[in-house]
C-alpha cells in the first residue's frame, strides 16, 4: 500500500531488524512449508488452474 507521498513502505520498515524468512517451516501434521522453486513453477501453474473453480468460489472470480 502506497503511502500519501506517493512511495510504497520497504520491507525493513515493517519486519524487525534482523528478521529472515524461513526456509522450510513444519507442521503439526507432519508436514512442512517452504518457498516455491522455480522447477516447481509449471507443476504449480497446473494445479493452480486445476482448483479454478474453488478458488474462485473462495475468492472471487479474478
Amino acid at each position: 500500500m502506497a503511502d500519501p507521498s506517493g512511495t510504497s513502505p520497504s520491507a525493513e520498515s515493517w519486519l524487525p531488524p534482523g528478521w529472515q524468512h524461513p526456509t522450510q517451516v513444519a507442521l503439526p501434521t507432519g508436514h512442512h512449508l517452504r518457498p516455491i522453486r522455480a522447477s516447481e513453477t509449471e507443476l504449480d501453474m497446473e494445479a493452480v488452474k486445476g482448483s479454478r473453480e474453488r478458488l474462485w468460489s473462495i475468492y472471487g472470480e479474478a
